[in-house]
């Protein structure tokens, strides 16, 4: 089965948003609101954040290859900011839901968030909004594009996370051996990569520490596409302002040119997949 059929997976199901629940309605409404609205200085100060992510910037680089349409050579700046090591998992996703965050379980077996066993891969099958939703709960908020890309390809402008070698079972997660013993017709659909890298669909986060980049942010490359914060802006008769830009390619994957760092990939903001996550990130400026 080939990616674009598997995109329609765990389409079912909308934010609720936040809700209080009886024993924080005792505090007070005010009480509650100002706990969920700090200030974001206040947030950037606290260790527990930062001990999970990785501090980049401020730099100006050469974003995009000019090699295809979607990826324009421009020169931006990025700030100072501070981006997750890892993909958010099903584990950190479950904590923000019994905070009272609420969202329809899609029924989907390629969901994460439904698998007990699933506790430390990327929680997937996500909209926008509700990844954006998760972050700003965290205190923290999605990345932009930008961020995303200079996170994943440097100043230097790496051709993939890691750098310049070739997509490996050590590096990252993607279609390969692995999924052709569930799947037989892959070998001929897909044409999977040679090697195994012990998962079919999901893999815990960090399982690939050779796919990390030179400062160690990890799962830049396959696992789950990531939401980015920003609008899809490009001159497509498909992509409008209600599109997203998602970054780093999915577990079913098995083209190194689409597993590139600098690859872009528009989606409604609505939109849900089985390999769809996202990380977070914070401005340090």
């Amino acid at each position: 089965m080939r990616e674009q059929d598997r995109l329609g997976d765990c389409t079912e199901g909308r934010f609720a948003g936040l809700s209080v629940r009886p024993w924080q309605a005792t505090l007070g409404a005010l009480l509650v609101c100002s706990c969920l609205a700090r200030p974001a200085a206040q947030e950037a100060a606290s260790p527990r954040h930062l001990s999970e992510m990785v501090v980049l910037g401020p730099d100006d680089f050469v974003m995009g290859t000019g090699i295809h349409p979607l990826e324009p050579l421009r020169r931006v700046t990025v700030g100072r900011f501070a981006i997750d090591r890892v993909e958010v998992t099903v584990a950190k996703y479950r904590t923000f839901l019994n905070a009272g965050g609420t969202v329809a379980k899609s029924g989907s077996a390629d969901c994460n968030l439904g698998n007990p066993a699933m506790s430390d891969h990327p929680v997937n099958c996500v909209s926008w909004d509700e990844a954006e939703q998760y972050c700003r709960w965290s205190g923290t908020r999605l990345p932009t594009e930008v961020e995303w890309e200079y996170a994943a390809r440097g100043p230097e402008g790496r051709e993939y996370a890691w750098g310049a070698p070739m997509p490996s079972a050590t590096r990252m997660n993607a279609l390969d051996q692995s999924c052709v013993a569930a799947d037989t017709a892959l070998a001929a659909d897909d044409a999977p990569f040679p090697w195994n890298d012990g998962f079919c669909t999901t893999a815990p986060v960090g399982r690939y520490p050779s796919g990390a980049t030179p400062q160690g942010v990890l799962d830049l490359a396959g696992n789950v596409w990531e939401w980015t914060s920003s609008d899809c802006l490009v001159d497509e008769p498909t992509c409008s302002e209600s599109h997203k830009i998602l970054r780093g390619g999915g577990f079913w994957l098995s083209d190194p040119y689409v597993l590139r760092a600098a690859v872009r990939r528009a989606e409604p903001r609505a939109a849900r997949s089985m390999m769809f996550g996202f990380r977070c990130a914070k401005s340090l400026d």
